[in-house]
């Protein structure tokens, strides 16, 4: 039996509790996870608040790719990796003049997010942030088909959503990305060529200042603002898990 996409707390409890023999091996899979906040069509939110909204929520992250996307690649070099580097455009007290400013404070915002329990963590530790500087929050909790759903459709406010990306799969995962996660065809289109650049690529180095230049184009226009990185893993009998790698 193989199990995919575990996180490293998954992995941890499961050992606290007994479920992980020595038998089983660990191995890091190809599959990470932006948490990110999305924006629906329910409110139309600017990019001056977008910003403001982004400058008050405290992350670690520093880019919006998973560092260790570039790390795992031998040889690579990741100081050409720069434009995709995530940045805080205000401080919290220009943050605060922008929300009074827009009355974004005397409004109910509602943060919709998956019923498991990684995302009701993440939706609820954005909502202690900007509760925490006056904003009024509702979350809402759906089942995958309605999350997925209200997503497609856009029919949300703001949605805390773990954005999948494959090391492995870029050019599938980016398409993936825009059309299904943020679904935009219109950005799809601008950014298409450089997908079909990066497709091209003859080296992962090529591949993946390509996916950089993209994420940056992406993140320009907040389209989605990253919140941390979380990496997979795949446990089973390492025979099995080998081959499933390949």
């Amino acid at each position: 039996y193989i199990t995919y996409d575990l996180y490293k707390e998954d992995i941890e409890k499961a050992k606290e509790i007994g479920a992980i023999t020595d038998r089983i091996k660990i191995e890091q899979g190809n599959i990470f996870d932006i948490y990110s906040l999305l924006f629906g069509n329910n409110y139309e939110y600017s990019l001056d608040e977008k910003k403001a909204i982004e400058s008050i929520i405290d992350r670690d992250i520093e880019t919006v790719y998973p560092e260790k996307m570039f790390l795992k690649i031998k040889g690579l070099n990741e100081n050409k990796f720069k434009l995709s580097k995530l940045k805080k455009e205000y401080s919290l007290e220009k943050s605060r003049e922008i929300i009074k400013k827009n009355n974004l404070d005397k409004r109910k915002i509602e943060i919709m997010c998956l019923n498991t329990i990684h995302n009701r963590e993440m939706a609820n530790k954005v909502i202690r942030e900007l509760e925490k500087e006056g904003l009024q929050v509702e979350l809402k909790i759906y089942d995958l088909n309605k999350f997925m759903h209200k997503l497609r459709s856009k029919d949300y406010d703001i949605a805390v959503y773990n954005i999948t990306i494959s090391s492995k799969y870029l050019g599938a995962s980016l398409e993936k990305i825009l059309i299904g996660d943020l679904a935009s065809e219109e950005l799809h289109d601008s950014i298409g060529p450089f997908i079909s650049l990066m497709k091209q690529s003859k080296s992962q180095d090529e591949a993946f200042l390509a996916l950089d230049k993209i994420l940056s184009l992406i993140y320009s226009g907040r389209y989605f603002i990253p919140i941390e990185h979380k990496e997979t893993y795949i446990l089973g009998e390492g025979e099995v898990i080998q081959r499933v790698k390949k």
